[in-house]
């Protein structure tokens, strides 16, 4: 095995491989069956598979993607807890419109 401990994106990716040829196999054998055309059934279940597979690839690289950001913003934090002397944190936004407790939305005054 390459890794010991692979990333979650990597193990989503593998295990939407085995997930969509198990898929697109049974549901391709069941309707071969149920239309009485084997050929027929195991190529609609391939296309089925093959759209289960991309959809776990998509969420694997979407997960990848989040794992990367995650990571720069954690060493981008560790670098501003570094920089900062002052030992109470800016809990606030500088944004004075942000502050007002008026509500928003349906029924309210302000849209």
């Amino acid at each position: 095995m390459a890794q010991d401990n692979p990333s979650p994106a990597e193990t989503m990716q593998r295990a939407g491989m085995g997930a969509g040829l198990a898929i697109g196999m049974g549901v391709g054998v069941a309707l071969g069956v149920s239309l009485g055309n084997m050929a027929l059934g195991l190529g609609i279940g391939i296309a089925i598979g093959v759209a289960v597979m991309a959809g776990f690839a998509t969420g694997a690289s979407r997960l990848r993607a989040q794992e990367h950001t995650d990571a720069d913003a954690g060493e981008e934090g560790q670098a501003d807890a570094a920089d900062n002397d002052s030992p109470v944190a800016s809990t606030g936004t500088s944004d004075p419109a942000s502050d007002d407790d008026t509500e928003t939305g349906p029924g309210s005054a302000r849209p």
